[in-house]
């Protein structure tokens, strides 16, 4: 993996260290993940201000021969397109010209091909997956339990236990049912003193006292 950065001396030097750190931790990385760090190639190839002008108009004009101290240089411009300084190159490919990006953005473009080249994913982060309490959750359902129940059986026994509703009436009833002087659960008729056998039968209108 090639890296070069054209720039001028003296100029840049901020975006110059942030290369050079960047690509020290990388290999650092690629190399604990046992790929082999040398594959990362970065250089710098500074250009003094006053031959800025002069190197460059080489570069545009094909038809201009370089000066033989000039001439490495001017054709590596030349192979890599760049007709403005700074520039970056990565593999061959021309990643800015004229106005650096962003260091971030730099960052991202270089890892992404770091991971490219490597077949790694370095500054990916794991997305994290929340768990569901599964145990908070059977406690609470088992605390309802107990209430739940208990609410059933009150409810059953309250059924069981209650009472029919009967109309009373007043003086001698054609139904005992309807007298207040029977007992239902009893058969016994309280103001006579007797056991009542069939309560659609009063005794106190088909017997004599």
């Amino acid at each position: 993996m090639q890296i070069r950065f054209y720039t001028i001396f003296g100029k840049f030097e901020d975006y110059e260290n942030f290369l050079r750190n960047l690509i020290t931790k990388l290999r650092n990385e690629v190399s604990k993940l046992g790929k082999d760090p040398e594959r990362i190639n970065l250089t710098l190839i500074k250009i003094k201000p006053e031959a800025v002008e002069e190197v460059l108009k080489y570069v545009q004009d094909l038809e201009l021969k370089p000066p033989e101290h000039l001439k490495y240089l001017i054709n590596n411009l030349r192979i890599d397109n760049v007709r403005e300084l700074p520039a970056l190159i990565i593999n061959g490919r021309k990643i800015f010209e004229g106005t650096p990006i962003s260091m971030d953005e730099l960052e991202k473009i270089i890892i992404d091909e770091v991971n490219k080249e490597f077949k790694i994913e370095i500054g990916k982060e794991e997305k994290k997956v929340e768990t569901v309490p599964k145990i908070e959750k059977v406690e609470e359902i088992e605390e309802f339990k107990p209430r739940i129940r208990e609410e059933i059986e009150h409810r059953e026994i309250t059924k069981s236990t209650t009472l029919p509703s009967f109309r009373i009436t007043l003086g001698k009833p054609n139904n005992c049912l309807e007298c207040i002087y029977y007992g239902v659960n009893t058969k016994y008729c309280f103001l006579l003193g007797k056991t009542v056998d069939d309560p659609s039968r009063p005794i106190c209108k088909y017997e004599s006292l």
